[in-house]
Order: structure tokens, then sequence, then C-alpha cells
């Protein structure tokens, strides 16, 4: 069943990515995920106000340390305490500065009134850590509890899909913020469409570097879309990318070609490698091709399976030596127009894929389901509400990702922040709650460290790349 109801959420997750082989300055490669900052008892400590943003976004001083923030935007901002625990400053004007000295113990988190998804923490310790102590983990970001959880790398652009290399690096999908540099593919005023869509790559000590840019990232109604998801067959890096509405007319560019999967060749261009075609005739919503893949995984079979929220359905191929594949029947086709989203192999080979309700994604609508290898769907876990990913365990308890706890007909992102949540499915099959106060996350992975990995601020359509990787001790 092609889907036919109106996706204003959906697309601002299922990305939009095209293949350009050059690659671009958007962020700088091998920016280095470091522990935040600390500093001596009566020190004065700078914070910057640039690009819509605080930096450092996370600080940790000692009681009385004075910090002073630097205004250096064109459009004034504020520093305003969320709780009041200092009076709001005025409106810093460029070049201009403000400054407040911390005399007590505690975390503080402030906001920039004007622009209040502009937040950031400063972390008051009793006494400065000693110069040969070890860096300490990065705190999560603020309401982000549960399972011992750290801040494992930050800096990611609109962060999606992970996997973890062979070797035990992590990668990560980034659907970009668009720069405006194609043209704008529909008539909508605040749409546009640029080429900052790329995969990380973080090393076990948090360095993050981009090993592919130049992929295309759209803006639609302020909804950042781009790669969504990556994974490896043996040591091949294969990307899914969304909403990828077949070829676009116009000339011969990178930001008119889309194709649902890629694969990455070390120090060569991305290339097709599949186009899911069945719906091509029937979609009558757009009237060309319309994909939405969103999950991508490598199964036991070696083959890759694709999670495709525009037709509601998984599909299944092998990558060709060359070449494009030309898919015309997906593997699993879900009845009554649902989304879905993430998919996981369980220890035992089992596939599992997570499926919203169909729009408006009503609370309780939502499932994890088993996909057996012949296409039949049987669901495990209901009553969900806005599951966006699955993952299992090395013992194979699984755990669920919760995008948002309810949507809603507002102003984008249309769902609660920071209301993303992670359960565990204990033997009883109850699900108890392992991590919470998670803002938009959009995939979660077990790294060969046995700890769990989750994009966090994995939809923003703010400047700067708020993104992060949290990592969380979740038991078995």
């Amino acid at each position: 069943m092609v889907s036919t109801a109106p996706r204003p959420w959906s697309r601002a997750l299922f990305g939009l990515a095209f293949m350009l082989a050059a690659a671009l300055p958007v962020l700088t490669p091998g920016v280095q995920a470091a522990p935040p900052a600390q500093q001596a008892r009566g020190a004065t400590v700078q914070v910057s106000i640039e690009h819509f943003a605080f930096a450092p976004q996370t600080l940790t001083i000692a009681a009385g340390t004075t910090v002073v923030w630097t205004q250096k935007d064109a459009i004034a901002h504020t520093v305003t305490s969320d709780t009041g625990a200092w009076p709001s400053s005025p409106l810093i004007q460029q070049g201009k500065t403000f400054s407040m000295t911390f005399t007590k113990p505690g975390a503080y988190t402030y906001h920039c009134t004007p622009h209040p998804h502009m937040t950031a923490t400063i972390i008051v310790t009793a006494a400065a850590t000693p110069a040969s102590a070890s860096p300490t983990p990065q705190p999560a970001t603020t309401g982000v509890s549960g399972g011992a959880t750290t801040v494992f790398a930050r800096g990611l652009d609109n962060p999606k899909g992970l996997a973890f290399a062979p070797n035990g690096d992590l990668y990560v999908a980034e659907s970009g913020h668009s720069d405006g540099t194609c043209p704008r593919q529909t008539s909508s005023a605040n749409s546009s469409a640029g080429v900052s869509g790329a995969v990380a790559r973080i090393t076990p000590g948090g360095k993050v570097t981009r090993v592919i840019t130049g992929l295309l990232s759209q803006c639609e109604g302020g909804q950042y879309i781009g790669p969504t998801g990556v994974s490896f067959v043996t040591q091949t890096l294969y990307v899914a990318q969304g909403s990828c509405l077949g070829q676009y007319p116009g000339p011969a560019s990178p930001c008119f070609v889309s194709q649902p999967v890629l694969r990455m060749t070390p120090g060569g261009a991305p290339s097709a490698v599949a186009q899911f075609v069945i719906h091509t005739l029937s979609n009558q919503e757009y009237g060309f091709t319309h994909e939405d893949p969103f999950g991508i995984v490598t199964g036991p079979d070696g083959a890759l399976y694709v999670s495709d929220g525009g037709n509601n359905s998984i599909w299944k191929f092998r990558a060709p030596a060359t070449g494009a594949s030309w898919v015309d029947t997906p593997m699993a086709q879900f009845p009554h127009d649902p989304t879905v989203t993430g998919l996981s192999f369980s220890p035992s080979g089992g596939l599992y894929a997570t499926v919203f309700g169909a729009f408006p994604f009503a609370k309780g609508s939502g499932r994890v389901s088993h996909v057996a290898a012949k296409g039949g769907i049987t669901d495990v876990v209901k009553g969900l509400t806005m599951p966006i990913a699955v993952a299992f365990s090395p013992n194979g308890t699984m755990y669920i990702l919760q995008y948002a706890s309810e949507f809603q007909f507002k102003p984008f992102p249309h769902t609660v922040a920071k209301s993303g949540a992670v359960w565990r499915r204990t033997s009883a099959g109850a699900l108890e709650t392992v991590v919470s106060g998670l803002n938009f996350p959009t995939a979660m992975a077990f790294g060969p460290d046995g700890k769990l990995y989750i994009t966090n601020n994995g939809t923003d359509t703010s400047p700067g790349a708020k993104g992060e990787i949290v990592r969380a001790t979740v038991g078995s």
C-alpha cells in the first residue's frame, strides 16, 4: 500500500540525500569531542555566543569562577537561566559581553530568550579538579537520565542511523542542514536544498571525522532531511537516503540525482546500488517514484534490508558488484498506512521492525513487529508511541527507542521535546524505562563494549550542529 496521508513529521526524519563527489568545507573533519573544560576557583572563563550557539555547550567550573559571555553574532541574544538562578541579561549586542560569578555548586541550565533552541549548561563543582586528573566523561544533555549515561560525541549535524564497522569505529548518517546551494525542490517558500549531508566516523575515543561529505540535505518547511542510515557488508559501507523522489527534471547535476541506497568506496565517489520501483505508477501523491528509506541493516545472509516509510514496506536486495539493482517487489508490506522506521536482527537471526501507527501517530498505535523470511508480519510488542528503533543486547534482550511521547498539531517539530526514551523488554514481556529525557533520538546500536549508543538531538532545525551520541550502560 502506498502512503497517501500527509507526512509533515515523517519527512523531517526520512531524509533526502544525493551523490556529490567533491567534499564541501561545511564542517571541519577531525573534530575532537573533548570533555568539558574545568577551571580553578576564582578564575575567569570565556563562553562564546556565535552561530546561534553557546560554546562550549557544557562547561564545568569551580565555585567562585566568573563566566564571561562574548556575543559575536549580528543578532542580539540573552543569557537567561532556565530556573531564575540569576537575573536575565539584557539583549547583548554584537561585540558586547555579560558576566556572572557562580558561588554555589550545582548544574545551571540556561538559554537565549529570543532563540530558545540555544541552550547550554554550567556545572559548578565545590573544588577544582587537579591538573593531573583524568578527563571526566561528558555529562549527558540536561534531562537525560538512566543507565550511567554520558555523551560520547558531539558536533553532529542531524544524526540519524548508526552502524559499527568491523574495526569498532562508529559510523553515523548525518542528514545535514541544507545550505541553499541547490535549487528548491518544491514550490514552498520555506524549502531549500544543499549538500551538507554526510557520514561521520567516530573512533572508540570519541574523535569525529567526516569521511563522506557532499550528500544532499533538503529543507521543507523548516525540516531538514538527508542521509538516514548506514550499514556494512563485510568492509563496504552502504548509506540509505530518505525521501528519494526519483530523478527531478532539470540539468544533469548532483542536486537532481536521487537513489535510495548508495555504496561508498574508499577514495571514490558514491554509487547507486538499488532503485525500488514497484510503486512508480501507483503513487498519486507525488506522481513519480517516492522512496522514503530510513533504516538499513545487513542480514545474516549478507543481504541488505531497508525500511521504507513512503511505501510502508521493507525491501531486501543484494548489492551487485557494479551498477544498480532494480527491486520491484518488497519482502514485506505493512497494511493500514503505517510508517516503518528502524530495523534490527536479533542474535537468533530474526528480523524486527519498529512501526508508527498511521498519521497522526496516535498514542499506543506504534509497535514492534517480527518479519518472517517470506514477509509474514507478527506484532510482538504493541501499545507503543512513535517507536523509531529496536536493538538487541548480546544476550538477546530487546531494547526499544521512543522518538517522542506524542505528536501534536503545532509548528515543527510537531512532537514533545525531551520525551524520547529507551525501554527494555523483560523476560515477562513488560517494558521498563532504562534511559529517559532524550531529545528526538533517531537510532541506537550496541557497541563492541556492550554499551548502548543512542543519537540525541537527531531532528534539529536550528543553526549549528547540535547532534550528539549518548552512551549508556544498560545492563544485559
